[in-house]
């Protein structure tokens, strides 16, 4: 499997590839994939795979990543969208988005979709917004 942990599917639509997040290293790598994301410099959303949750030990980097980006990640992501196909799932990650309000960790809008397509078809929206 590649290190990449995105993937282009369309000019500024990312998805993530399901490469495991257990390592500090992975979490590394993926902050690296997701730089090289910002480096272009043009609004970006992501599509993500909800089981695709990071350990303790890969999440720790990530967090870290997040607190230092939150002014760049919030003027280039229009946002991201974790595909959760399970209705109970998805109903549990939808209560915890509604529930954080606009205390969310992360500084762009979140949804969760059943599948990749609805998943893409939200993000485009997204992209195609202004500002």
């Amino acid at each position: 499997m590649s290190r990449a942990f995105f993937t282009a599917i369309a000019p500024r639509l990312h998805r993530s590839t399901g490469r495991a997040l257990t390592t500090a290293a992975d979490g590394e790598y993926w902050t690296h994939d997701y730089d090289a994301l910002l480096a272009a410099g043009t609004p970006l959303a992501l599509l993500l795979d909800g089981a695709q949750r990071p350990s303790a030990e890969a999440g720790r980097p990530l967090a870290l990543w997040l607190k230092a980006r939150r002014d760049v990640l919030a003027t280039l992501v229009r946002g991201a969208v974790f595909v959760v196909p399970d209705p109970a799932e998805r109903a549990a990650w939808q209560a915890r988005l509604d529930a954080a309000g606009g205390r969310s960790p992360w500084p762009y809008r979140t949804a969760v979709a059943a599948d990749w397509a609805a998943a893409e078809r939200l993000a485009r929206d997204w992209l195609a917004a202004p500002g």
